[in-house]
């Protein structure tokens, strides 16, 4: 896939990068501590808002928009969205944020099944360095 300049910048500016493995059914993230942090911001964010207390709200994140968070009636990861209720999705924040803190650079962690035994993909995240340009990462 060829990247536009402004794609790039996207990237960047979201601090991470993230793709879908239909393979492997599994979100990959891609980002610094500090870059894959403000996915689990984004999410705690979203779900401090009351206005997103219904069923189906949801948000979309990144340049391509198909990384879906959502509010649902129970925990779930699938390759269409994030879910839960919105103290669901503040527990998945930390339980991001945790694991971020506790990987090192160089490591991934998974989580699927901690989250929700329903979820039917996974989310892994790749800790790199702390330069890394979430634009650097281009699939042909």
């Amino acid at each position: 896939m060829i990247v536009d300049n402004q794609t790039k910048i996207e990237w960047n500016e979201l601090g991470f990068y993230y793709e879908f493995d239909n393979a492997f059914n599994q979100w990959r993230f891609f980002g610094s501590k500090h870059g894959l942090e403000k996915l689990s911001e984004r999410i705690y964010e979203y779900a401090q808002k009351p206005g997103n207390l219904g069923i189906s709200e949801h948000m979309h994140i990144g340049p391509y928009n198909y990384l879906k968070v959502m509010t649902w009636e129970e925990p779930i990861i699938t390759k269409d969205y994030i879910a839960g209720t919105l103290s669901d999705l503040i527990n998945l924040s930390q339980m991001i944020s945790n694991e971020i803190r506790l990987t090192n650079v160089g490591n991934i962690f998974k989580i699927r099944t901690q989250y929700s035994p329903k979820s039917t993909a996974s989310l892994l995240f790749f800790i790199m360095e702390d330069d890394f340009p979430p634009s650097f990462i281009e699939f042909d």
